[in-house]
């Protein structure tokens, strides 16, 4: 077990969260003679005791030392929520450090990000995060871009029925529990977007919408500032906006301001939007990652994601030898002299199968055996100074406290990539002295699971199902073609004399067990070939008691029949079509043979030495 990290060391931070009566979009901003009609987040909740004109509750959460919330421990049993992330990320590669450090901890199932700065030319490999799957949607030029990273336990399928035309867009489906479905969108609307653009975007949200399904969440940087003023001019964008949020209805979790800079008015551009209004949960504002200037939002979307079990988890089974062979001589099986094929096998499966459990000794193994870069205690410590200047600034928006922040922000930023580069160079150090290590690393950048990607056509990209299933056609009968209906000549086998009188001893059973091969696949049985060999000596009696039980009552168990191929036997190509049981007709001139084509693996090495007795007994 990997050592926890200690708190002792770092201060608890004081997160501030907002909740109010009245979470819709179009919410009013209320007037004031001093002109600070925002709600200015403070510390001491004794503050707002006495205020009922606007009501504010202020909850305090310990933050981890990446500047992220640890993870709450969940009130209602009855209910499951997806922990969410969303921020601009202003430049995804220059924070992917923290973000990878933040992301690892196990907090977030499902983040959002805009202004990701990607182009072609940087792969999924290069920003992947572990544990997560990435879906993006680049600009293709300069700036702009959006992703979504989402946990390998949630399953995101595309939506693009009717098709999505809006460009830094990404519509996905998350299924939830029994048949609902869960509808995803992250949005990106640039400031300088043209009017064609922002009805395109109205429509495909207006699509997106129109679906009725329980569960929506379009999420991104809408780029209205006045949204909330409700004073807007006619057609534009954020009139269009706001007539589309009046008649789903949504609801806008986002009430502060979401991007901070020096000499600006803090304003709200980032928005949360569901078709509920208890959906969100828990809305914190975190510090901005790196030097960008939009806060980080966390939330709880609560619904019954769908869930899979986690298929990153790898554990290590070692089989103490020694043990076992003290095992096997101290237990001895029943005499089978009287007992049917499968309950002889049965018996002897169930008793070599519980000697194993008891001498197997399993281990967790960490996910990858190739260091991943993680971000220093020291910078880690500089992280929690930020945040603190980060919530010192929020409380008095005064320019001393502005100045702090991003004085250590920046520091932040360059120690980050002082790590960034002390990783790189202890990764080359490693290269140099072993270079299979190298290979080891771009292997395992390669066996990233990429997001699901939406095919392409010389004319551009597919628009409906239909066109997807043609292009899908199109590669399966280029790579896939018609088997060859050419049947090769069977030679006559000769098979000498008939057996007659057989005894299977023990020194046969050892040469058969000694000559396995360690390295390939185990039967339904789960036994291993490595154990079978290893313990050749003191198996070698009870199979020899075994096999000349089955071959003088002339069956074989019922299991024996029910396996499939074991690794590395080629598939008898057949001709005829395929009857009940598995078999099928070989057509060969005259000959006709019923092939029994499930033989599972472990039989097919214990059971093959039988053609081989003939030669060894001659």
């Amino acid at each position: 077990m990997k050592p926890q990290l200690s708190l002792s060391l770092f201060q608890p931070l004081q997160l501030i969260t907002w909740t109010s009566n009245s979470p819709c979009l179009l919410q009013k901003r209320r007037d004031s003679d001093s002109g600070d009609g925002d709600l200015t987040p403070t510390i001491l909740s004794q503050q707002f005791s006495n205020s009922t004109e606007h009501p504010i509750s202020v909850s305090t959460t310990e933050l981890h030392p990446s500047g992220q919330p640890f993870p709450r421990e969940a009130q209602l049993t009855s209910r499951s929520s997806v922990n969410c992330l969303y921020t601009n990320t202003q430049g995804l590669l220059s924070k992917l450090a923290e973000f990878r450090d933040t992301m690892t901890s196990g907090t977030f199932s499902l983040v959002g990000l805009t202004e990701t700065w990607l182009i072609d030319e940087i792969t999924d490999a290069e920003i992947a995060i572990s544990g997560f799957s990435v879906l993006r949607s680049d600009r293709g030029s300069q700036g702009g871009g959006v992703a979504l990273y989402y946990s390998t336990q949630l399953k995101l399928t595309v939506t693009n029925d009717p098709p999505f035309h809006s460009r830094e867009t990404l519509w996905r489906m998350l299924p939830l529990d029994a048949t609902g479905l869960c509808l995803v969108a992250v949005i990106h609307r640039p400031p300088t977007n043209s009017p064609e653009a922002d009805t395109l975007l109205l429509s495909d949200l207006n699509q997106f919408l129109a679906r009725g399904h329980t569960h929506v969440l379009p999420m991104g940087d809408f780029n209205c500032p006045q949204l909330h003023t409700r004073v807007h001019s006619s057609g534009s964008f954020q009139a269009e906006l706001i007539a589309l949020c009046d008649l789903i209805p949504l609801h806008n979790h986002v009430l502060q301001p979401t991007r901070f800079r020096s000499n600006d008015t803090p304003l709200i551009l980032d928005l949360l939007l569901t078709n509920e209004e208890l959906m969100i949960e828990d809305v914190h504002y975190l510090p901005p990652p790196g030097a960008s200037d939009h806060v980080c939002l966390q939330f709880e979307f609560v619904c019954y994601a769908f869930r899979v079990a986690d298929a990153s988890i790898f554990t290590h089974r070692h089989v103490n030898f020694s043990l076992l062979r003290n095992l096997l001589l101290a237990n001895t099986l029943s005499n089978c002299a009287f007992a049917d094929s499968d309950t002889v096998w049965r018996e002897f499966a169930f008793f070599f199968q519980t000697l194993i459990s008891i001498a197997t000794i399993t281990t967790n193994l960490p996910v990858a055996s190739i260091r991943q870069f993680r971000l220093r205690s020291r910078t880690r410590k500089w992280i929690c100074r930020r945040n603190l200047a980060w919530l010192a600034y929020a409380y008095a928006h005064s320019p001393d406290t502005w100045e702090t922040f991003r004085s250590l922000r920046n520091h932040c930023v360059t120690l980050i990539h002082m790590n960034k580069q002390e990783y790189q160079s202890s990764l080359a150090r490693r290269f140099a002295a072993n270079p299979k290590y190298l290979y080891k690393h771009i292997n395992s950048m390669r066996r990233v699971k990429p997001g699901i990607t939406t095919p392409n056509t010389p004319t551009g990209t597919v628009t409906t199902l239909t066109q997807a299933a043609d292009v899908l056609r199109a590669q399966y009968v280029s790579v896939f073609t018609s088997a060859s209906k050419h049947t090769p000549l069977i030679l006559t086998i000769y098979f000498g004399p008939s057996l007659t009188d057989i005894e299977f001893t023990s020194s046969n059973v050892i040469s058969k067990l000694l000559h396995l091969k360690v390295n390939t696949s185990t039967g339904k049985d789960g036994f291993r070939p490595r154990v079978l060999k290893g313990r050749a000596n003191e198996l070698s009696l009870p199979l020899s008691m075994l096999f000349g039980h089955l071959f003088s009552n002339s069956t074989v168990p019922a299991a024996w029949k029910s396996g499939t191929f074991c690794s590395g036997m080629e598939p008898l190509t057949h001709s005829g079509p395929a009857t009940d049981g598995g078999c099928s007709t070989l057509g060969y001139e005259n000959d006709t043979r019923n092939v029994d084509k499930t033989i599972p693996n472990t039989a097919v090495r214990t059971w093959s030495f039988f053609t081989q007795v003939y030669k060894d007994t001659r």
